[in-house]
């Protein structure tokens, strides 16, 4: 597959350019200099073609210091993957010196190079195209990404460029990817947390609070998901209350982290094992509820707490007396009891501990996912629950579940929604439904999957819970 990277400075337009040539808004686009800092990788059809896109963070951004060179150290590892390089100036600046300076970091890669200056909208005050030329990569071709002038000449010249050597597609499994997204406040080990599940350094890393700023799609080549489907692992920005937000780029980083939930086959809420469940944490819990997402819960800086360094609070005797670790849990599902059939576990990004056990419960997770629920063995769950413990009644009347069966989509990673043909929906109590969710649940190991429900009854159809 024809690979190409997108280069250039800082606040050249090379988001904005990237998301005209995939056709979708897949990066984060804002006036500030510099908010593109991880690579993003997508793909996408030209001419009947498989092209693969990635998009880099600004080369010299205005921020300099530690960050700046892993930005750089991302870019090109992107460039050495990358079979053309696609360059973006700015056509009103003309050249500048850090793109003078880009060139002769493009001249070492020895790769196919094609120019796009970019933000010619209008002809007047455009720089003259000889200031380009004589960088000694060809003329630039104008584009706008703005308004959407001159791609196909871009993408004719891209693919034009491309290698003999690069030949055609190779098969993909026709299985989607499981898509599974790592959410949180800022600053609590996402992206520390995703080098050590994929054994490097992938996503930027730092001790600045929303250095992630978008929701970065990252292959697992080495993790395989259930029937040999593969996976992808989404980094995304810390998620600040709105209270905290300081202004409209921390606003666009939140709500596409939310987009990225709603997104997501499956999510993996990350708290912080040095403060506990705090009220955003609830928070970014509630919006994977109302999103109907599967979910695992990863206390990460396990090795902190281990050391003595927070206590977790303690509620009765019975608490008390349990072991260190199982206090500390019993204060997790606590602060988050409303998802207290999710998987929890102990995880470390720095020691690397509890990694393992994570990998389990998201294969366990989509395992289940992708596995069918017998009709019979559902239908027998049902008249045990009845059985066992009858629903109350209303008005000298009773809820009864004559038949059901669950839909699942082939190919899909939805959770499994319930057909239930029913008397009277009207008749259903809240507290013996969430008994008979626990019965299924545990029937089917359904351990952090919601359970959908569709009513069939002789009242008029209701929303379905």
């Amino acid at each position: 597959m024809l690979t190409i990277a997108v280069v250039g400075r800082p606040n050249v337009g090379k988001s904005l350019l990237f998301n005209r040539l995939v056709r979708r808004d897949v990066a984060l686009v804002h006036d500030r200099p510099g908010v593109t800092r991880d690579t993003l990788a997508t793909q996408c059809r030209w001419r009947g073609r498989a092209v693969t896109l990635v998009d880099t963070g600004g080369i010299g951004s205005p921020e300099g210091g530690a960050l700046d060179a892993m930005v750089r150290r991302e870019a090109e590892f992107a460039m050495a993957a990358a079979d053309v390089l696609l360059w973006v100036v700015d056509a009103r600046e003309g050249l500048h010196p850090l793109d003078a300076s880009l060139a002769r970091a493009l001249r070492r890669a020895s790769k196919p190079i094609v120019i796009a200056a970019n933000k010619a909208d209008e002809t007047a005050g455009l720089y003259l195209d000889h200031e380009f030329c004589r960088l000694g990569f060809g003329e630039a071709i104008r584009v706008s990404a703005a308004h959407g002038h001159g791609l196909r000449e871009l993408t004719e010249a891209l693919l034009g460029a491309a290698p003999e050597t690069v030949g055609p597609s190779a098969p993909t499994n026709s299985a989607r990817p499981l898509r599974w997204a790592i959410v949180g406040r800022p600053n609590v080990g996402k992206s520390s947390l995703i080098n050590r599940l994929l054994g490097s350094d992938r996503a930027l890393v730092s001790d600045i609070p929303g250095t992630t700023r978008d929701a970065i799609e990252i292959p697992m080549t080495e993790t395989r998901g259930p029937g040999g489907a593969s996976m992808l692992v989404v980094d995304t920005a810390g998620m600040r209350k709105r209270t905290r937000l300081k202004d409209t780029l921390e606003a666009r980083m939140t709500s596409r982290s939310v987009h990225a939930i709603h997104r997501a086959d499956l999510c993996v809420l990350i708290v912080d094992a040095t403060e506990g469940v705090l009220e955003q944490d609830r928070k970014i819990a509630g919006i994977i509820q109302e999103s109907q997402k599967p979910l695992v819960i990863a206390v990460n800086k396990w090795d902190l707490p281990e050391a003595g360094r927070w206590q977790p609070p303690r509620h009765a005797q019975a608490v008390r007396d349990l072991p260190f670790k199982r206090r500390f849990e019993d204060a997790v599902r606590r602060g988050l009891f409303f998802m207290g059939h999710a998987p929890l576990v102990f995880v470390s990004a720095h020691t690397g501990s509890g990694i393992p056990a994570l990998l389990s419960s998201v294969g366990q997770t989509a395992k289940t996912l992708a596995t069918p629920i017998p009709t019979p063995a559902l239908n027998q769950v049902v008249q045990d629950a009845l059985a066992k413990q009858p629903p109350p009644t209303r008005q000298g009347r009773a809820f009864r579940i004559y038949y059901a069966t669950a839909h699942q989509e082939p190919g899909s990673w939805n959770p499994p929604r319930i057909i239930a043909f029913c008397n009277d929906r009207r008749l259903l109590v809240d507290s013996w439904l969430a008994f008979l969710e626990n019965k299924v649940r545990a029937a089917f190991r359904l351990e952090g999957i919601p359970i959908l429900w569709k009513w069939r009854g002789r009242e008029p159809d209701r929303p379905d819970r």
